[in-house]
């Protein structure tokens, strides 16, 4: 994404009213336009805030000040304690949620409509006039280092966070948005009141609006923002590109792994405004869409093999989005990645890796067939209407579009799958797959016997009951034999304790 375009996003406050009717645009206020969607259920309100206030934009020093500015929030207000904060959403049967991802802050607000006078007093002290209480704060630097350290224990978080680190090294992008354990004891309120003041100014926040909403409605939000934040709107902080030229594996080692978790990734420059994105995006349920069966990874190594409980790849940054199988809406990024998730059995690791990068590296040097490419746009044009299936997931998407400068992703979304051409996806293929230059990171329980078996001749594995190997030995030659871009310099074995200190 341009830093132009994303200045769409932190410049422009847009209000999405999701009203009865077509989805259609009308002229907004003074602070931006305005998007009509269909109605929210009947009898609530949903409000949602997206400050450009991310962990990309904490501090070289104070990494996981974002996170700890913006959790503060709900810690108390000049009018609110955090027990009575806490006290008037459960009586209001009100939701009040903070999430901090790499670019953005996202405060949201849910609220029956007959409590929204009561509600949104609540939600403008939260968001305008925040306490900061030095006991408060203490207490959050304290839960803020329990977050860490619950990644660490976490195999699958550890493995995701760690692919982002050693992707982004020496970037906005490589710490948790929770930080770092060292710069996260150093926070204090004074740090979180400077880093409100920056961030939490007039000019770099967006407003989407669902539900039971009236005209007004929208711009009395904007005057009371407007009126009490502070003027202006910072600088997105500049994103150096990262350099992957070799393949790097990244061992971390826990004790006692029965299942090792795989994660590989390099980073890519296709973000959703670019023409390339939807060709990739296609090519990605070719491969492995998130918790979807008739991808080629889930295919090869879960339904024939039996190796791993899932296997899966992703075009862009991927959040689940609670317990479905779709990415969350509404966390926007400028620089993006492409990556796979595997989680063998510890035996089957070696082999496992052997299996995906094989399949990597087929896809780019023989790229996509006609008929795989049909199969997997007749998918996502089947399966597009679940992503904005909610009025909460369409009032994220139709934010996302701002922030990527693409107004008409979701209207033309059918249109613009239906017409990618083999070309088209292998041009993207070869954009931003590559085996030969990627990050692998694997939670192991020996990282240096690993170490060996993933440079060692033999790949040593075994099949679950119910799998006959005789059948599978003409399949699984190839992957066998094939070396791995692997150089015994480029692997580096990493204590699970050391990660993120």
């Amino acid at each position: 994404m341009k830093r132009g375009m994303w200045k769409q996003l932190t410049g422009v406050a847009v209000v999405l009213a999701l009203l009865v009717g077509a989805i259609s645009c009308s002229p907004g206020s003074d602070s931006g336009p305005t998007v009509l969607v269909p109605k929210d259920q009947a009898g609530s309100i949903r409000v949602r805030l997206v400050f450009g206030a991310g962990s990309a934009y904490d501090p070289g020093d104070k990494e996981g000040l974002a996170h700890f500015t913006a959790n503060a929030l709900k810690r108390g207000t000049e009018q609110h304690s955090r027990a009575e904060i806490d006290n008037t959403l459960d009586q209001l049967a009100a939701k009040l949620t903070i999430d901090v991802g790499r670019e953005v802050t996202i405060i949201e607000g849910l609220c029956l409509t007959e409590s929204w006078s009561e509600f949104s007093n609540l939600f403008f002290s939260v968001v305008t006039e925040p306490s900061f209480d030095v006991n408060e704060m203490s207490t959050l630097v304290q839960d803020q280092l329990d977050d860490i350290e619950q990644i660490r224990r976490d195999d699958q978080r550890l493995a995701k966070a760690a692919l982002q680190y050693y992707i982004y090294q020496d970037h906005p992008y490589g710490h948790p948005p929770e930080g770092m354990t060292q710069t996260v004891r150093t926070l204090s309120a004074r740090d979180a009141r400077s880093f409100y003041r920056e961030h939490y100014t007039n000019g770099n926040y967006t407003l989407g609006l669902a539900g039971d909403i009236s005209d007004t409605l929208a711009e009395h939000i904007h005057a009371v923002l407007d009126a009490s934040l502070r003027d202006g709107a910072p600088t997105p902080p500049s994103l150096p590109e990262p350099q992957i030229n070799k393949t790097q594996v990244y061992l971390i080692e826990k004790e006692n792994r029965a299942q090792a978790q795989l994660r590989f990734g390099r980073p890519i420059d296709i973000t959703r405004d670019d023409p390339d994105f939807m060709p990739l995006f296609v090519v990605n349920s070719y491969l492995g869409r998130h918790r979807e069966s008739m991808g080629k990874l889930y295919q090869e190594i879960r339904a024939i093999r039996g190796l791993s409980y899932g296997a899966y790849s992703y075009a862009e940054h991927f959040e689940q989005d609670g317990w479905s199988n779709l990415a969350r809406p509404g966390l926007p990024r400028r620089q993006q990645y492409f990556s796979a998730w595997v989680y063998p059995k510890s035996i089957n690791a070696n082999f496992v890796v052997h299996i995906v990068m094989k399949m990597l590296n087929d896809l780019r040097t023989e790229g996509i067939t006609r008929q795989q490419l049909d199969a997997a746009r007749e998918f996502e044009i089947n399966h597009f209407p679940f992503e904005i299936e909610t009025p909460r997931r369409l009032l994220g998407m139709r934010m996302d579009e701002l922030a990527y400068d693409t107004p008409a992703f979701i209207d033309s979304f059918t249109t613009r799958a239906a017409a990618v051409t083999v070309d088209d996806a292998n041009r993207a293929i070869e954009r931003a797959i590559d085996p030969q230059a990627m990050v692998i990171v694997a939670v192991v329980s020996d990282g240096e016997q690993f170490a060996k078996t993933l440079l060692g001749d033999q790949v040593m594995f075994e099949y679950p009951s119910g799998v006959d190997p005789s059948g599978l030995k003409l399949r699984d030659q190839p992957y066998l034999n094939y070396t791995l871009p692997i150089e015994a310099g480029n692997i580096r074995v990493v204590k699970a304790e050391e990660m993120f200190q």
